[in-house]
């Protein structure tokens, strides 16, 4: 097969995987997990093997030093990399995590849980380790995935890939949940940002070019982890130790990952006592320092800084330093230059400190913390897959709850949407007309029932209940008619039609009868009754239908005027002496 057939063949069956996935209960991916771990820690020495191949590829290309220390792999390692696969078997399993539970008056019960994303592709550069964090992850996470790594750490990533795939199969692994790309060539990445029908989440960690050649051509959603050009600020409040020990740390406890600090801004009111200080301790370490005009006298041994300097990842034993002459300065700066990742202030000012978190747009933000603790372990996630720098569904360490989506799961006795039709065949919506919830309200205290049937085209709904209220709560249709004179003295020209007054003969031809109950306050609807028709009393009467006192004569009116005495006028006010 070629390239491109590969790779989509590997999406199907990855596909297959996320569904049985979704099935597997916390304590079988547990199991799962642990059988990963101990297969780690007893294949040591075969990964150890292929591990130094990849550092010999290395030498060979001049790789730097940093690159390489990303690239190796010893017996520690990998048993940090084992524990932490333990660490994740013992995190809170997000899958079925409940974030909310509504029911609805008519009896629907809405859920909204957490659950997998599905496919989940994974493109990353140099460092094996990423090979077991994404994988272990994602399986955690009830999520199929498939990785494709960088040609410097080929070796090593086929090692670890296949003794989880080993290890977890074991332990009841579904076939083809973890997989990892054969091809380090580009071609590979492109045909994964392509295969929108097999994943649904790709997540691109590296380079920039990689990043940016992700973005311009993926078809499904992409997180993306951008440079990680983290800057450290001190204050003009700053105290000197904490100054010197946290800047030192975030540059050189380990220089090639994406939380270490890049540029070094300092308070010019605090340069001259500070600067020195931070520039032994750097030459210590073999620190480069790139210098700003006004820093690079302060700093021994350093070099003039360009531009560039100011928005490059070294990732390296690489420092550039600039002296700001304010905290708005430093706030400018970083949101100019930075990639929103991680910056810190060292300052003792609270106010400072307030204004300097609430102004940075990163995804973490430090105050007298080292950059270097914007991770996924520390923030007590576990292991991560990166640290996003987007705004959408996640931001900062990309853990378990990162990795998933939720779902609505409703649930009913017999629930149906209905709905009724006016005379102009406009839809009238239970869900957003508030009398025709009223009159379902009414039925439902009663312990009503509704009965909905077709008639000439038009759809009515009757309600069966014992009490008087819902019997008279019903859907009425206003039909234009010969004008009649109102006992009133103003002129109706509405006739009502009333679904709970028909008989079943009626209800199968079209219903010409009129209105007869004797009470506005009795009819509840809309279209041709609503409260758009009703002024002044007659409206609240429609929101409250009040209950006749037994001194109010339920006898009909008798005589020529019975019939519209008996129909008041809804086109305008109705006083008590004409109910």
């Amino acid at each position: 097969m070629t390239l491109e057939q590969t790779i989509h063949e590997m999406g199907k069956n990855a596909r297959a995987a996320a569904h049985a996935l979704a099935l597997l209960d916390t304590a079988k991916k547990n199991e799962i997990l642990q059988a990963m771990a101990r297969g780690l820690n007893d294949a040591a020495a075969e990964i150890l093997i292929e591990n130094q191949k990849d550092l010999d590829a290395a030498d060979k290309k001049g790789l730097s030093q940093a690159m390489i220390d990303r690239l190796r792999l010893d017996v520690p390692r990998i048993e940090a990399i084992a524990n932490g696969i333990s660490q994740v078997a013992a995190l809170h399993d997000p899958c079925g995590e409940l974030l909310s539970d509504v029911t609805r008056p008519n009896g629907m019960r809405i859920r909204q849980l957490r659950v997998p994303i599905g496919v989940i592709g994974i493109i990353y550069e140099s460092r094996p380790n990423v090979t077991s964090d994404a994988a272990v992850l994602c399986l955690k996470s009830g999520n199929a995935t498939i990785l494709r790594g960088g040609s410097e750490a080929i070796h090593s990533n086929r090692a670890i890939a296949s003794v989880l795939q080993r290890s977890g199969a074991a332990a009841g692994l579904p076939p083809h949940a973890i997989q990892l790309v054969p091809f380090t060539d580009r071609e590979s990445v492109s045909v994964m940002a392509r295969m929108e029908r097999w994943l649904d989440l790709i997540i691109p960690r590296g380079g920039k070019g990689l990043i940016e050649a992700v973005v311009s051509q993926a078809r499904m959603p992409v997180i993306k982890h951008y440079d990680g050009i983290c800057h450290t600020y001190i204050d003009a409040a700053a105290d000197r130790e904490k100054a010197v020990r946290i800047s030192v740390n975030a540059k050189t406890q380990k220089p090639g990952v994406c939380n270490a600090m890049e540029t070094l801004l300092v308070h010019a009111s605090v340069a001259h006592t500070i600067l020195p200080a931070i520039a032994t301790a750097f030459r210590e370490k073999s620190v480069e320092i790139r210098a700003c005009e006004r820093s690079h006298p302060l700093l021994e041994g350093s070099i003039p800084a360009t531009e560039e300097d100011w928005s490059t990842e070294y990732l390296d034993y690489i420092v550039s330093v600039k002296i700001v002459s304010s905290l708005d300065d430093a706030i400018a700066h970083i949101n100019h230059y930075g990639s929103h990742h991680s910056d810190c202030i060292i300052t003792e000012d609270a106010t400072a400190a307030d204004t300097f978190l609430r102004s940075i747009d990163s995804a973490c933000v430090f105050h007298n913390v080292s950059t270097r603790l914007a991770d996924g372990e520390e923030f007590g996630f576990g292991a991560e897959i990166g640290i996003s720098t987007d705004k959408l569904h996640a931001r900062g360490p990309m853990a378990l709850r990162e990795l998933t989506s939720y779902q609505y799961r409703v649930t009913g006795d017999g629930i149906v949407k209905w709905m009724a039709f006016n005379h102009a065949d406009d839809v009238i919506d239970s869900s957003t007309n508030l009398l025709a919830r009223r009159a379902l309200e009414f039925a439902s205290r009663a312990g009503g029932t509704y009965h909905p049937w077709l008639a000439d085209g038009r759809q009515w709904l009757g309600i069966s209940s014992p009490d008087r209220r819902c019997r008279r709560a019903c859907w009425m249709a206003d039909r234009p008619t010969k004008k009649r004179a109102s006992p009133l003295g103003r002129r109706c020209t509405h006739r009502m039609v009333c679904a709970t007054n028909l008989s079943a003969r009626q209800r199968t031809s079209r219903p010409r009868h009129r209105h007869r109950h004797r009470r506005a306050s009795d009819l509840v609807g809309h279209g041709g009754i609503g409260t758009t028709h009703l002024r002044g009393s007659a409206r609240s009467e429609l929101s409250t239908p009040p209950q006749q006192s037994p001194s109010q004569s339920t006898q009909r009116p008798r005589g020529k005027h019975a019939r519209r005495s008996a129909r008041p006028c809804l086109g305008q006010n109705i006083s008590p002496s004409h109910r």
